[in-house]
């Protein structure tokens, strides 16, 4: 059988987002949540779709049955990952944009180098 709770655990961890922030967005307790992701219990199909449309994908996708979120070819986020996710998601927007373009930045190479040389400095 397909393990769905580490299907929905993936999708809260790439939303950046602890189970007592996703129980208040969706309308459900953090330990519903819990139980779902550990598989104790299966959430209803009301509620598969209340989430796919939270997260804005299909219910395939929230469920790891196909797409780009096929569990078998997504790596687990680090505990690193899912902090830096969660403060990500705290920023304003314009702090967003400062992330992404500081990103891209030392992504490119070139730029990256000279400001990782000043930075160390």
């Amino acid at each position: 059988m397909h393990n769905y709770g580490e299907a929905l655990r993936y999708q809260r961890d790439i939303a950046g987002l602890s189970l007592t922030d996703l129980s208040k967005q969706v309308g459900t307790s953090s330990q519903n949540l819990g139980r779902w992701e550990r598989g104790e219990v299966l959430p209803n199909i009301d509620f598969c779709v209340k989430l796919a449309e939270f997260y804005n994908i299909s219910l395939n996708e929230l469920l790891g049955l196909g797409g780009i979120s096929t569990m078998q070819n997504v790596p687990q986020l680090t505990a690193e990952e899912r902090k830096l996710l969660e403060d990500y998601r705290e920023l304003s927007a314009p702090g967003k944009q400062l992330v992404k373009t500081t990103v891209k930045t030392l992504l490119d190479g070139s730029s990256a180098k000279s400001t990782l040389k000043k930075s160390a400095n």
